[in-house]
């Protein structure tokens, strides 16, 4: 087989994993959670991060409803993980192992894994910790999974600076990625980044630092944050349709496409071309819509990341069935040869973009 068939196939085994999840096979569960401690963990979702055929890394839900159902089931034979569909066996995958630094600690009463989450390979994610202002007000995006019963426990700013060294002093190819929820206004958005940002920068001056916000009406804080040291901006549309948005994110869809349009062009402006990106969720509304929205980027100079839609147990659409991998492929069909003609690559950003777990973008050469 042809390499590029080999990976086709593989793009495909991806796109049906980040759809359907994965399901443990029968006894596996000890092994995997030796492998992966926080596979079972009470947080947003039960997933963990595969490497399948030893070159692709996928971000699999296992513990949701949906991936009950899922067609694919990971086994041990012997000292050896594989993947099975349908009962067939299709590929070898492993388990990301969790890096040793997520033991140590910040203090007497936290550790480093309690602020900081390995996403991918690369890739420290500022953990579960997030405020959301439209979960307190009862608007929350309803396919979102942010806890809406629980009490977030909080930690302290200054806790990021110590738990960056410690993380970037075991591997200093990390990049990190910085994101909010959705703050209570512009100020308040600004003031929490702008102070993350001062303590990742005393640490560490030259990582990459993502921010994940919602578009701001004010484009002031676009330039708060990168004169204070973000290199790249990441500003979820979600769905191109604004009325779909307003249904389906109460909260955050009162903030217009034009608005969020305008924050990426300014973005770009300040950054480069290939350094803002946004989320899009395939699977809710038409692919021709999706696919639209993920053209009006590129033509900008922005990266789209086109996650499918899964039913997370504790979201509102908790019901709804999963995306389909063939609306998930067919919108990356067109989306990369776009990004090609326009020489874009999500790689050309740090952190949450180029990290590639989630979405099929990176999984292409460019």
């Amino acid at each position: 087989m042809a390499a590029s068939e080999f990976r086709g196939d593989l793009r495909r085994i991806k796109a049906e994993l980040l759809c359907y999840g994965a399901r443990l096979g029968r006894g596996c569960e000890r092994s995997a959670v030796q492998m992966y401690p926080s596979l079972f963990e009470e947080q947003y979702i039960h997933s963990a991060h595969l490497k399948i055929a030893g070159c692709m890394v996928v971000n699999v839900c296992f513990g949701e409803q949906f991936a009950k159902r899922s067609p694919y089931e990971i086994i041990l034979d012997e000292t050896e993980w594989f993947l099975k569909r349908k009962g067939q066996k299709c590929c070898q995958c492993s388990f990301l192992p969790e890096p040793g630094w997520y033991q140590k600690t910040i203090d007497e009463t936290t550790n480093v894994r309690r602020v900081l989450r390995l996403h991918g390979t690369n890739t420290l994610a500022d953990a579960t910790f997030a405020k959301c202002e439209f979960v307190d007000k009862g608007k929350a995006c309803l396919f979102c999974s942010f806890p809406r019963d629980t009490v977030q426990e909080e930690w302290k700013i200054s806790h990021l600076s110590r738990a960056v060294s410690v993380a970037l002093s075991e591997n200093e190819r990390y990049s990190i990625a910085l994101s909010e929820g959705a703050r209570a206004s512009d100020e308040e958005t600004t003031q929490y980044f702008g102070a993350a940002l001062g303590e990742i920068r005393r640490v560490a001056p030259d990582v990459d630092v993502s921010i994940e916000m919602i578009a701001p009406r004010d484009l002031g804080v676009i330039d708060a944050l990168i004169d204070g040291g973000a290199t790249s901006l990441i500003m979820n549309l979600e769905f191109h349709d604004e009325e779909l948005r307003r249904i389906f994110c109460p909260g955050k869809g009162q903030v217009s496409r034009d608005t969020y349009v305008a924050a990426w062009a300014y973005g770009v402006k300040r950054l480069g071309k290939g350094k803002v990106s946004s989320v899009l969720i395939a699977g809710i509304e038409r692919e021709d819509l999706t696919i639209e929205a993920a053209l009006t980027m590129i033509d900008l100079g922005v990266i789209p990341t086109i996650i499918p839609f899964r039913p997370y147990d504790n979201s509102q659409l908790r019901n709804m069935r999963v995306t389909s991998p063939d609306v998930l492929l067919n919108i990356e069909e067109v989306v990369r040869f776009r990004l090609r003609e326009a020489g874009l690559d999500p790689r050309m950003q740090g952190a949450c973009t180029s990290c590639g777990a989630c979405s099929l973008e990176t999984d292409y050469d460019y």
